[in-house]
């Protein structure tokens, strides 16, 4: 109402209320008038070498700064140094310096993080690491050498990076971009951009925010990120397919963080994700290695299963799991008498993963080193796949694991990787032969001798406890049908949305066990529910 523009106090006491979601509308210019008179200055205070930005820090959304009720930002004392030094290079260049990306959106949800990305204005990363330098040479502090990570268009690498080690973090500079593409190339050509640009052509909603060093201010251009992050949405600025083909890595990062943060996926993400030339071009135009490094991300991540089901749905297996071109000059075979797979495969894996998952969160001691996360799901995913063997023409003789090759060579992993991928599996092959044995033979004491036990433990080697982990979850599948995993209760239903909050303009697709309000701690008891007919307010995958 106009009337309260004569009572400020009022006025700053009701928007204080309100929650961010409501000044990401497109307000009324009633609203915008109120939203002017409610504007604070960042309070800035330093305790214990902290600066802290407080919670009536400016945001900017579009191009209106608003007074809006955030996280705090809270800066190490290190970033505080950081920063102070990146703002006297820049002093001379007058170069507005944002940290952009992952950084500010671990600290708006309470996180430290060390993935600084510093996006400039006016210059590139090298130019400016240079500038870094020469002002740490006048404070007589230690001068590191300059990394440059070239371009790669053809692999959708598109910008130069320079990386650089500032008191003893690393830091990465990068100029903001724009595009622009010729009618008879599908590269474009990268300019020095705005930040209003760059941010749009950035891969989700929720890594498009930048903090502003010079101002202190937390600047949102899509106008979404800072919505979709309270909100728990997983949302691209752009049209999703136009962010895909410009990269199409940034569909298995969609992934990657819906899994890590239990989001939800807007439904034309979902379906864009889902295209036949979305598949060819993360097929075609990402190289292994990058393909990798996201799936060891997912792996690691606190939900590994959902991971490789939103993989399963989206029908990007084997773009992922990549089996060798038809021009290896390999042939492929199983220890099966008609060397053939059974269908399904896929989904076999995704199971097996699933109750993986479901094992450790019962009996989180079973393996007493959880570090190395990797290999012990790789291991579970590709466990269908263990009687495959590839024989390559010119040495017919020696014939390799599929599992092997698909670690090695179609996600690039080190080879230590895939040679404990191989001993795992081999080694859950064995437990589970003796434990079959031995319920066959109940009356034979021998079977159980610990002198077995021990040998069969000693030739699995250190890996012994992740084998025990992966037969144990097969185990129980195979013999209690109740422990199933239904594939009606792993699919996502593309075509149900989820309801819009108030506050929201588009639907988004609800992903079993995917909740905004679930945190990484309810994991373990969202898993701990073993009904598969429970209700609908539990998690469908329980």
């Amino acid at each position: 109402s106009p009337l309260f523009i004569h009572d400020t106090k009022i006025l700053r006491k009701a928007l204080v209320s309100l929650r961010t979601t409501a000044l990401l509308q497109r307000p009324p210019p009633a609203y915008n008038i109120l939203v002017l008179l409610s504007r604070s200055k960042v309070t800035t205070t330093t305790k214990n070498n902290n600066r802290i930005v407080m919670k009536a820090a400016k945001v900017q959304i579009g191009n209106e700064i608003v007074a809006a009720h955030t996280q705090d930002i809270k800066l190490t004392g290190v970033e505080d140094r950081i920063f102070d030094t990146l703002l006297s290079a820049s002093s001379l260049s007058h170069t507005t310096l944002r940290v952009a990306g992952g950084w500010v959106r671990d600290k708006m949800l309470g996180k430290d993080s060390k993935d600084i990305d510093i996006a400039l204005d006016n210059m590139f990363g090298k130019q400016f690491a240079e500038l870094v330098n020469k002002e740490l040479e006048k404070q007589g502090a230690t001068v590191h050498s300059i990394g440059v990570i070239q371009s790669n268009p053809e692999q959708s690498k598109h910008l130069e990076t320079a990386t650089m080690r500032l008191y003893d973090q690393w830091i990465d500079l990068v100029n903001l971009r724009s595009e622009e593409y010729s009618a008879d190339s599908r590269i474009p050509s990268i300019q020095i951009g705005t930040p209003e640009q760059d941010a749009y052509r950035r891969d989700l909603t929720i890594n498009a925010l930048f903090y502003n060093i010079n101002t202190n201010t937390i600047e949102d251009f899509t106008g979404r990120g800072i919505s979709d992050l309270k909100q728990g949405v997983i949302r691209t600025p752009l049209p999703p397919l136009t962010t895909f083909l410009d990269d199409p890595l940034r569909i298995l990062r969609a992934i990657r963080f819906t899994s890590r943060y239990m989001y939800k996926i807007e439904q034309e993400l979902y379906t864009a994700a889902s295209s036949d030339v979305a598949r060819e071009a993360l097929r075609t135009k990402i190289s292994r290695e990058r393909v990798g490094v996201e799936l060891s991300g997912m792996l690691k991540g606190p939900r590994p299963d959902l991971a490789l089901s939103l993989l399963h749905d989206l029908g990007l297996y084997d773009c992922v799991f990549a089996f060798p071109p038809s021009s290896a000059n390999m042939r492929m075979e199983t220890s099966r008498s008609d060397h053939s797979f059974e269908p399904g495969l896929e989904y076999e894996s995704v199971k097996t993963v699933v109750n993986m998952v479901r094992v450790l969160s019962y009996v989180p001691s079973l393996v007493s080193d959880p570090s190395n996360r990797i290999v012990l799901f790789l291991a579970g995913a590709l466990w269908p796949y263990r009687e495959a063997l590839l024989f390559h023409n010119k040495k017919p003789q020696r014939p390799r694991p599929l599992i092997h090759y698909i670690v090695g060579e179609s996600l690039k992993l080190p080879t230590k990787t895939a040679d404990d991928c191989i001993k795992i599996v081999t080694a859950t092959e064995s437990i589970l032969s003796f434990v079959d044995q031995g319920w066959q033979s109940k009356r034979d004491p021998t079977l159980w001798d610990r002198r077995r036990i021990g040998l069969m433990i000693r030739a699995a080697g250190p890996l012994w406890e992740y084998a025990l982990a992966l037969a144990l979850s097969i185990d129980i599948r195979l013999h209690d049908p109740q422990y199933d995993l239904y594939r009606d209760q792993l699919v996502t239903a593309a075509s149900s949305s989820s309801s819009s909050s108030s506050s929201s303009s588009s639907s988004s697709v609800d992903h079993p066990a995917t909740s905004p309000s679930h945190s990484e701690e309810d994991v373990d008891s969202s898993l701990a529910s073993s009904s598969s007919s429970s209700s609908s307010n539990s998690a469908p995958i329980s």
